[in-house]
């Protein structure tokens, strides 16, 4: 059944705001018998400091809802796949997140603040007129470096419903916020692209996540090719006219006018 409603494995009873209790036994509580149950259960040797544990359980869940979403995308990621891949016990999860989406969302927010800092460093680096090829370079060495997360974040995230649509969507507006403000800087005569800076941004994502659904290999290849890409909206500085552009006034409903049909004449047999 789908995860999406009442009933499924991943909202059982005994689970309140998206978090899961153990079941009850006469005269013990739940969290009576969830220590017990942790208390009997083998643990590994592990001399890491509980928060750098917890750090990296929550580090364990993050990578496997990524790896479970770009297996079999965002329906196949529930929860009881996710602990699985993760290697984490279900209590464990709720320790982090209410529920599948809660996951799924906080997926996309940590993979795109590691690709915002990487963007961001490789912006502030250049001059103003090379921002925007800047962050195209630093947007495909991601995909290189990382490329589960980035199709996670470029791709699948586009199925997880209107909080991940909005948090993909921030994460393209801040790329683009980056580029608008190294561009100000730049004088009328130096050439940046004449497009909205988030269509460029969103249309690297969309290049970069069918490439790597695809499995293609030489993602790094793709700079030169994104470059050009991006170098073919260039006009000067003080030519932009995306920016001047205004809605054209809005048309009345059009009449429709009878068509005139011209009469029709009989002409005699021998005519």
């Amino acid at each position: 059944m789908s995860e999406g409603g009442p009933g499924t494995e991943d909202r059982q009873p005994g689970t309140a705001g998206g978090r899961e209790f153990a079941p009850t036994q006469r005269g013990v509580n739940s969290d009576t018998f969830i220590e017990r149950e942790r208390a009997v259960s083998p643990s590994p040797v592990n001399t890491m400091p509980q928060k750098g544990r917890k750090s990296t359980q929550r580090e364990r869940l993050l990578k496997g809802m990524v790896d479970v979403a770009n297996l079999g995308g965002y329906a196949s990621a529930n929860v009881s796949a996710v602990i699985e891949r993760a290697g984490v016990s279900r209590p464990t999860f709720y320790d982090y997140f209410s529920d599948r989406d809660d996951c799924f969302l906080g997926t996309i927010l940590d993979t795109q603040q590691r690709l915002l800092e990487r963007v961001q460093e490789a912006v502030g680096q250049a001059p103003g007129e090379r921002a925007m090829a800047s962050a195209a370079e630093a947007l495909v060495a991601f995909a290189s470096a990382e490329p589960g997360g980035a199709r996670f974040v470029m791709g699948e995230a586009m199925a997880g419903g209107v909080r991940a649509l909005d948090a993909r969507d921030e994460g393209i507006a801040r790329i683009a916020s980056l580029v608008q403000d190294q561009e100000e800087s730049v004088d009328g005569d130096a050439s940046v692209p004449d497009v909205e800076r988030r269509t460029v941004v969103g249309g690297i994502y969309r290049l970069l996540a069918t490439r790597l659904r695809r499995g293609e290999p030489g993602i790094s290849k793709l700079v030169d090719q994104t470059l050009e890409w991006v170098a073919s909206y260039e006009r000067p500085a003080g030519e932009q006219r995306w920016r001047e552009l205004a809605p054209a006034p809005a048309r009345g409903p059009r009449r429709r006018t009878a068509s005139r049909r011209s009469p029709r004449t009989r002409h005699s047999p021998g005519g």
